[in-house]
């Protein structure tokens, strides 16, 4: 009783997957009402069981035939992909999605639906492909026509006559997708293979959605409904939140409006990133939730756009919902409310304090605006103005703007029509203390920043933190609390979302970013090398010895032919820092004996505390296959980097599947 009545969803437990589709039958047909629903099943099952009730009488009053194809693409999914007893993530996901579209159709004549499912060069053993063609066969599902499931393969695609568009055309390599490739070659195969339709009676409503059960396809009723039942609407968005009924189903239970958005952490990184993608993104100003893995479109409005798409990351959602508004105007895009459970399997730990990967998305929208947006319908004024100051950002600037807007948040309800006078946003800047060099107009937008550029990362509460190179070392502060090991993403996961350490305290990814230059032959030429002193004690006492002795220190690491690290002994006992070198693919650390250490020759002491400065070279990106040392030769297209271990604390789970806009 106690599981039933848990707050939150485990998409993991099968008898609540079926409690939400014996509670959603019996609201449906009128053996129980919304009021009693949250009785006995718990609130997160009820929510989930009114969202498909909902939708399935939206989908009985269609006059059909109506054909339903859902699609998605797969990278690791062979864990979620069995049920619990064989995983601990296990989901059964596939039986799953099938049992909630037979639920939905059953009994309603002239409904259809199929399913293709998209591998994306899973490197699992089996993979995600051949894991799935496994189960098809074993259940019987027919190849093509009702109730078919078909699996494809990415780099099948690739390597086939079928041109898709002339960027998909140009792809050699599944390597080169991020899932967009992916679900754009599985909306290319459902668009060819629709039903066939006597003399233009019928329509064809193809969804794609994510590998897991976070939005059950019980719900597709509510995005068919709209697209059917006129000729106006080209594509139907759900969105988790932002709109009357959405509902977000978090650890805790379900929330909807304002809790969905104005409880989290990174409200004002959400809200700010909306702002501007409204202000240049005029026809999707309507479109809250652009990355929502659960959205559907008519056929035939689909096939033209689909030639058009150019992007394969996660920018594809966004690209598709510019090429459909401009082919069919904004009003073409409708938004409907879905029940949707945060997926807390096989997670990444990002911060939700601003950094380099939320300044990354923001320049992606500018990207898109100046790609697709402003060759046609270039903004002016306010939008202008604040294009204008978007690229002037840095990540100094862009950190301090939103720690400012977050300091006069307090009590503002706004949400998603919060505005900002963008003069306001141009006084906001950084203290000298945390200026660095301003990208030009190019980095803003997406494009490679100079490879001198060293971003600053954000400071820890309480500390002075200071990016510096080699010849100007300064001590970093760190209060209160030792640095720990950071904590990385599985290297094998080409599209895990950076992994971040809470805070301020970023992650690898955003460490990499952070001191990554995109001349692989900075380092070795005696370039910018970042490197982070951590001091306790006074600093004063720590830089001037540091600076005294730095010119040694840099001379080693330069020389790639000499021995560049020494051992660090502790003739007192205390701490030892280590410096583990990856294996070529592997993350394992070495034995003892390969472990390297740097510091100066003539450590600095802090007499009070009998502390010493250590200077340490550290490879923070756990997640690039070919690790090096500082001093070997860069291979082109790579770049060694250093970085700082943070302290792991308050950390937010995000979805594995990247959507990061929320």
């Amino acid at each position: 009783m106690d599981k039933v009545l848990a707050p939150a969803r485990d998409l993991t437990d099968p008898d609540q997957n079926q409690a939400v589709l014996d509670l959603a039958s019996a609201l449906a047909e009128g053996r129980a009402t919304a009021e009693e629903s949250g009785g006995g099943h718990g609130p997160a099952v009820a929510a989930e069981a009114l969202a498909a009730a909902r939708a399935r009488r939206r989908l009985a009053g269609l006059t059909g035939p109506v054909h339903l194809t859902v699609a998605w693409a797969m990278y690791g999914e062979t864990g979620r992909m069995v049920p619990r007893a064989v995983h601990p993530h296990g989901e059964d996901f596939v039986r799953a999605k099938v049992r909630q579209l037979d639920w939905l159709t059953g009994g309603l004549p002239g409904i259809t639906w199929s399913i293709i499912a998209c591998d994306d060069g899973c490197p699992d053993q089996p993979s995600s492909a051949d894991l799935m063609t496994e189960i098809v066969a074993a259940e019987g599902y027919p190849a093509e026509g009702h109730r078919s499931v078909r699996v494809i393969r990415l780099a099948e695609v690739i390597e086939g006559d079928t041109s898709i568009s002339p960027e998909f055309d140009q792809l050699v390599s599944p390597d080169q997708s991020r899932k967009g490739g992916s679900i754009l070659a599985a909306l290319a195969a459902a668009v060819t293979a629709g039903p066939a339709r006597a003399n233009g009676a019928g329509r064809h409503v193809i969804c794609y959605t994510d590998a897991d059960l976070s939005a059950n396809l019980a719900q597709l009723g509510s995005l068919a409904a709209p697209i059917v039942a006129g000729d106006k609407v080209a594509g139907a968005l759900g969105q988790r939140y932002g709109i009357e009924g959405a509902v977000l189903v978090r650890a805790d239970g379900p929330v909807t409006e304002p809790q969905s958005t104005g409880g989290k952490p990174d409200k004002i990184i959400v809200l700010f990133r909306h702002f501007v993608r409204a202000l240049l993104i005029p026809s999707l100003a309507r479109v809250l939730d652009t990355q929502a893995g659960f959205k559907a479109f008519d056929e035939a409005a689909l096939g033209p756009v689909l030639g058009q798409m150019t992007s394969f990351n996660e920018t594809f959602d966004v690209e598709l919902l510019i090429h459909l508004a401009q082919h069919y105007g904004p009003q073409a895009l409708a938004v409907e409310p879905i029940v949707f459970t945060e997926d807390f399997a096989a997670t990444n730990f990002p911060s939700v304090d601003p950094g380099p990967h939320h300044l990354a998305m923001i320049r992606q929208i500018v990207d898109i605006y100046d790609r697709f947006v402003a060759p046609a319908t270039p903004v002016t004024g306010e939008a202008a103005d604040l294009l204008a100051l978007i690229r002037t950002l840095d990540l100094d600037r862009y950190v301090t703007l939103i720690e400012h807007l977050r300091a006069e948040d307090q009590g503002d309800p706004a949400l998603f029509d919060r505005r900002w006078p963008v003069e306001h946003l141009r006084d906001i800047r950084p203290s000298p203390l945390r200026a660095s060099p301003a990208y030009p107009a190019s980095a803003a937008s997406g494009t490679s920043r100079p490879s001198n550029a060293i971003p600053q990362c954000p400071a820890r509460p309480g500390a002075v933190a200071n990016r510096v190179l080699v010849r100007r070392l300064v001590s970093l502060v760190v209060a209160d609390h030792p640095a720990d090991t950071a904590v990385g993403d599985d290297p094998h996961d080409r599209r895990a979302d950076e992994a971040g350490q809470g805070d301020d305290n970023p992650g690898p990814a955003v460490r990499a970013e952070c001191l990554r230059a995109d001349d692989p032959g900075q380092v070795e030429r005696g370039g910018d090398l970042a490197l982070d002193v951590l001091a306790d004690g006074l600093p004063q006492r720590g830089r001037r010895a540091l600076l005294a002795d730095d010119h040694r220190l840099e001379h080693e690491i330069r020389d790639g032919r000499r021995e560049q690290v020494h051992a660090v002994r502790d003739d007192r006992g205390l701490r030892e820092p280590r410096i583990v070198h990856p294996g070529r693919r592997e993350r394992e650390q070495r034995q003892a004996e390969q472990q390297r250490q740097v510091r100066p020759q003539h450590p600095p002491t802090h007499l009070p505390h009998q502390v010493e400065h250590v200077v340490m070279v550290v490879p923070v990106d756990g997640h690039v296959h070919e690790a090096e040392q500082v001093g070997q030769q860069p291979h082109p297209g790579r770049v060694d980097q250093v970085g700082q271990a943070g302290t792991l604390r308050h950390l937010q789970l995000q979805h594995h599947d990247r959507d990061d806009d929320r």
